[in-house]
């Protein structure tokens, strides 16, 4: 009983030093990402460790916030569309039903990425880049979840050798190629980006010495360009 009293008698101070190190532990994943991306955009590190790292724990507390948030929206769009769904013909209940939980998933998908590539990295990205990135990454990590998920259902033989610990394998397995879409998806589209933005590069050079050859001021230079 005296071990029980001193148990609850430190639990608050406990569970804080519980908290802040699971906040801590958790915040290393958005760090990988923002080193990550940080890399692939050559997005230098101009603060003291440690500030990037409160930068960290409080993304991963908006992002676990934002994923409870849609967590109870989906029980709440299937209320609404049962109730709605009765004065719809019965063909139509179906589709209505299936067209809106797919749109809710991609938006939900795009929403959380789009957070991702918007906050994450150190140096705000080109809204461009942040778009498309996020446009890229939803498309291939619906695609990959299909394969994947008829990948394990036809041909994974995880059970054999771990048993009931499969379920974890999958699951860190499907975080890995997650994570290596996200990636790749901000690589395709920084090197589209830089493409585009050397292009529009070298056709205002062209037309710099274009009115330099045909003898123009400065200021109407300025305005071809």
């Amino acid at each position: 009983i005296e071990e029980v009293k001193k148990i609850n008698l430190h639990s608050s101070l406990a569970g804080w030093i519980g908290i802040i190190t699971l906040l801590w532990i958790s915040s290393t994943l958005i760090s990988s990402f923002r080193s990550s991306l940080n890399a692939i955009f050559e997005i230098p590190a101009k603060r003291i460790f440690i500030f990037y790292r409160l930068t960290d724990i409080l993304l991963t507390i908006v992002l676990t916030i934002l994923m409870l948030v849609f967590s109870y929206v989906v029980p709440l769009v299937n209320f609404v569309l049962s109730f709605l769904q009765q004065f719809l013909p019965d063909i139509m209940q179906g589709l209505i039903g299936n067209a809106v939980l797919i749109a809710l998933s991609l938006g939900t998908s795009f929403v959380l990425f789009f957070f991702i590539y918007f906050f994450v990295p150190t140096k705000r990205l080109p809204l461009f880049v942040s778009f498309y990135s996020t446009l890229l990454c939803v498309a291939m990590i619906e695609i990959s979840r299909n394969v994947f998920a008829w990948y394990i259902s036809s041909f994974s033989n995880y059970g054999k050798f771990y048993g009931t610990y499969a379920v974890l394998i999958s699951m860190a397995i499907w975080i890995y190629y997650s994570s290596f879409i996200l990636l790749m998806s901000a690589e395709i589209v920084n090197f589209i980006y830089t493409k585009r933005q050397n292009r529009k590069e070298l056709e205002r050079m062209k037309e710099f010495d274009l009115a330099k050859d045909s003898g123009l001021e400065p200021h109407a230079e300025t305005e071809i360009s």
